[in-house]
């Protein structure tokens, strides 16, 4: 019987295998110093990612515009180039009081309009409006925005089609491939 008991025996010890605090706490570590490492390189890039959202809003709307348009309703896309915003409104219409407060959109803090700009070489610093037609087609036109670091992007509105284009730069109408 001894020694039947004796192979019964449990080890105070298991046999699999485990971490120590000492490994965790060094795994917490890495990830820690590669958490600060990737924050600090897109701190650094935020301004950039912040003029690029401000774009793809701003394509957005133009897209979102037309497509309204089509479905027979027809709206007036606007741009405040000095205050910094833009909004769509129904054709012909004028937004007042709380709808135009809730319509409005404003750019990012650090991200402002250079201005607005039409193939005829017209630029636009103040208030400005681009209607869509029922067809969704729409002046052809193009958003130049700039950041506080002196990034620039432009947004391109294709006359017909309203399609949108985006570029890395400040784009002149004169210098955009047709």
């Amino acid at each position: 019987m001894r020694g039947l008991a004796s192979e019964r025996t449990v080890s105070a010890r298991p046999t699999g295998a485990g971490y120590t605090l000492i490994e965790l706490l060094m795994v917490l570590a890495i990830l820690g110093m590669a958490g600060g490492i990737i924050a600090t390189r897109l701190g650094s890039r935020g301004p950039v990612y912040q003029l690029r959202g401000a774009a793809r809003e701003i394509g957005a709307t133009v897209c979102w515009s037309r497509s309204e348009s089509i479905a027979g309703r027809p709206m007036t896309l606007c741009y405040d180039v000095r205050e910094g915003g833009f909004w769509v409104q129904p054709d012909g219409a004028s937004l007042t009081g709380p709808e135009a407060l809730a319509a409005r959109r404003r750019l990012p803090d650090g991200v402002r309009f250079a201005d607005v700009a039409f193939g005829s070489g017209e630029r636009v610093g103040g208030v400005t409006t681009i209607s869509f037609t029922r067809l969704g087609a729409c002046r052809g036109h193009w958003v130049h925005l700039t950041n506080d670091r002196g990034d620039d992007l432009t947004v391109e509105v294709m006359p017909l089609a309203a399609q949108v284009n985006y570029y890395d730069m400040y784009q002149k109408p004169s210098d955009a491939q047709r």
